[in-house]
C-alpha cells in the first residue's frame, strides 16, 4: 500500500492495522515502524487507531518507533478500548509467562537479534499504557470500583505471575508501572476511593511486595543505618544506595488513597512489613513484639531481609533515651540476639553484616546486664555459633566491659564483678589449640582458623580489664586469677607460638604477620600480669 494514499483510499483504522502487520514482518522493521509513526503523527491519525487490533500487535515489538507508536495510541486511542485491550493482553501474557516457566527446562533457541519483548517487558509495557489510559476515562453508571476492579485483578495476577521468572533489573521498571496505575486511579476516582476501591489497590501493593520481597529493599537498610548511627558509617557502601524506591511511592500512593498507617501495623504480615518500613513511619518495641513473627521469617527465607533489619533499628530505642523503661525484655532480647548474631555472620553482603553487629551491639546493650551477660555467655559457649561470632563476640564482651567500669550508677554491673569471670572465663579466656599432629600442620591449621584473630580480641579484652578495673570488682587482679591466666592462657599461646617460631612458612607474610601480632599482645598481656602480681608481693614466674 501506498503511505501517501492512507487518509484518501481506506478506513484509517484498517489501513494503519494492515501498515502495522507490514512494518513488522520486515527486515528493517525499524525504519518501516518509524515511517508509520510519523505518518500517524503528521496527519493526526492517532485518535482513529483501532486499539484492540494494535495493542495485540505492537505490545512485543522491541523497536524504538514501537516505543513511539505505544505511547502515542497509550495517550490518543479510546480509552476504553484501551483499558478492555490491557486486560486482554495481561491475560494473555500471564498464560504466556506461565507456560513459560512449566517449559525452563527445554532449550531455548537464541538469537543475536532480538526480535521480540521478553514477557516481562511487555508486562511493563501493559502498565505503562494503563497509567496514561485510565484518567482518560469517562465515568458511567458503574461505581469506580465495579469499573475497575476486572481489570485491577487482571494486571495483579500479571505482576504476580512475573515473579518467578523476571530478570532483577527489570524487578524496579514493573514496581514503578504498578505505581503508575496506583496514581491513575487515584487521580481518577477522587472522592469514589472509599467505596472498596481503595481496599482493592492496598490488596494489590500488599499482595505484591510481597511476592518481590526479595528485591524491594532498595538500599534502605544502608540509608536507615546512616541516619541512626552515623559515627558507624563506612565508606563502603555509600557509592550504591539508589534514590529510587518503587515501594515507598507506592505507600504514598495508597495513603493518598485514604489507607492508613494504624490499617498497616494492626494486621501485621511480610507485606504489611515491607509497607511500614518504606513509609517511614516510627516504629517502637511494641510494633516489633507484633510484627517479631515476621520478621523472623524473613531472615530465614532470605526475604525481605534489608525490611526486617531496618524495622528492628527503627524499633530499637536510641541510645539518647532514658535506659530504664525502655530496656528489652529477656525474651525479646533473646530472640534479637540469636536472630542477629546469624544473620551478622552469614549474609553475603559485607556492608549488611557490619550494620548488623552494629543492631546487635545495641540491641545488648538495651539488655539488662544479667540478661546480657547470660546471652553472650551461651552465644560464645554454643558450637553452632559461627566461627566470626566467636570473634566478634568478644568485641561484644568488650562493650559491655568498658561501659560497665565507666558506669557511675550506684547499683553495680554485672560485667564488672567476679560473675564476668565466672560466667564466660570457661568461654572466653581458654586458647583453643589442637594437638597431635606434627607442628606444620597444627599451623596451617591454626592459621587457617579464626582463633588467632579471637586471641587477639581475647588479649585485648584481658588488657583493657588489668587496666581499668583499678578496684578489682572483676577479680582479675587477685593473685589467683592472674596466676590462672597464665597457666590457662598465656603458657600455653606463648609456649606454642615458641614451638611455631623456627616452622619457614614460604610466601606467607601475611601469616607471619597475624602471629606478630598475637605475640605482641601475648608479651603486652604477659608484661602488665607480671607487674600486677610484682605490685601484690608475688613470685614473677616464667
Amino acid at each position: 500500500m501506498d503511505w501517501r494514499s492512507i487518509t484518501e483510499k481506506e478506513d484509517p483504522a484498517v489501513a494503519i492495522q494492515i501498515l502495522l502487520i507490514g512494518a513488522a514482518q520486515k527486515e528493517d522493521a525499524e525504519a518501516e515502524l518509524s515511517r508509520l509513526h510519523e505518518l500517524v503523527v503528521s496527519n493526526n491519525l492517532a485518535s482513529k487507531i483501532d486499539a484492540l487490533a494494535t495493542v495485540p500487535v505492537l505490545l512485543p515489538l522491541p523497536y524504538l518507533a514501537a516505543t513511539a507508536l505505544w505511547s502515542l495510541i497509550s495517550l490518543e486511542c479510546s480509552a476504553k478500548e484501551l483499558v478492555i485491550a490491557i486486560q486482554e493482553r495481561a491475560e494473555a501474557v500471564r498464560w504466556s509467562i506461565q507456560l513459560e516457566n512449566e517449559d525452563s527446562d527445554d532449550e531455548l533457541e537464541l538469537s543475536a537479534v532480538k526480535t521480540e519483548l521478553s514477557l516481562a517487558e511487555q508486562s511493563i509495557r501493559l502498565l505503562e499504557m494503563c497509567g496514561r489510559a485510565i484518567p482518560r476515562l469517562r465515568k458511567g453508571k458503574m461505581s469506580s470500583k465495579d469499573a475497575l476492579a476486572p481489570m485491577l485483578t487482571e494486571l495483579k495476577l500479571l505482576i504476580l505471575a512475573n515473579a518467578q521468572s523476571i530478570a532483577p533489573s527489570e524487578i524496579q521498571l514493573l514496581l514503578v508501572g504498578m505505581d503508575q496505575v496506583l496514581k491513575s486511579v487515584v487521580l481518577w476516582a477522587k472522592e469514589q476511593l472509599s467505596d472498596g476501591l481503595n481496599d482493592l489497590l492496598y490488596d494489590l501493593v500488599k499482595d505484591v511486595v510481597e511476592a518481590y520481597a526479595k528485591h524491594t529493599g532498595a538500599s534502605i537498610a544502608i540509608k536507615v543505618f546512616h541516619i541512626l548511627y552515623p559515627r558507624l558509617v563506612r565508606d563502603t557502601g555509600l557509592q550504591r544506595v539508589p534514590d529510587l524506591d518503587a515501594v515507598a511511592d507506592s505507600w504514598y500512593t495508597l495513603s493518598q488513597a485514604g489507607i492508613s498507617i494504624d490499617r498497616i501495623k494492626g494486621s501485621p504480615s511480610v507485606g504489611n512489613l515491607i509497607l511500614l518500613v518504606h513509609s517511614q513511619t516510627e516504629l517502637s518495641l511494641p510494633a516489633l513484639q507484633a510484627f517479631l513473627p515476621f520478621v523472623i521469617m524473613c531472615t530465614q527465607t532470605n526475604n525481605a531481609i534489608e525490611e526486617a533489619l531496618t524495622f528492628i533499628m527503627r524499633a530499637l530505642p536510641p541510645r539518647a533515651d532514658a535506659r530504664s523503661p525502655l530496656s528489652l525484655t529477656p525474651e525479646l532480647a533473646t530472640v534479637l540476639t540469636h536472630l542477629l548474631a546469624q544473620l551478622a555472620s552469614a549474609h553475603p553482603d559485607a556492608t549488611l553484616r557490619h550494620i548488623t553487629f552494629r543492631v546487635l551491639g545495641h540491641a545488648l546493650w538495651l539488655t539488662p546486664p544479667r540478661t546480657r551477660l547470660a546471652l553472650l555467655a551461651d552465644l560464645l559457649a554454643d558450637a553452632d555459633t559461627p566461627a566470626q561470632m566467636h570473634v566478634a563476640g568478644v568485641g561484644l564482651v568488650r562493650e559491655a566491659v568498658v561501659e560497665a567500669l565507666g558506669s557511675a550508677a550506684p547499683a553495680p554491673n554485672v560485667f564488672a564483678s567476679p560473675a564476668f569471670v565466672d560466667a564466660l572465663g570457661p568461654v572466653v579466656f581458654r586458647p583453643r589449640l589442637s594437638g597431635g599432629s606434627a607442628a606444620e600442620q597444627r599451623l596451617e591449621d591454626f592459621l587457617q582458623s579464626p582463633e588467632p584473630s579471637r586471641l587477639v580480641e581475647v588479649f585485648a579484652l584481658l588488657f583493657l580489664v588489668l587496666q581499668r578495673d583499678v578496684a578489682n570488682t572483676t577479680g582479675m587482679r587477685s593473685q589467683d586469677s592472674l596466676r590462672m591466666m597464665r597457666k590457662e592462657l598465656l603458657q600455653p599461646v606463648h609456649d606454642q607460638l615458641e614451638e611455631w617460631h623456627e616452622i619457614y612458612l614460604e610466601g606467607a607474610e601475611e601469616a607471619q604477620m597475624r602471629l606478630g601480632i598475637l605475640e605482641m599482645w601475648v608479651e603486652r598481656v604477659s608484661t602488665q600480669v607480671d607487674q600486677l602480681r610484682a605490685n601484690e608481693g608475688g613470685v614473677v614466674l616464667s
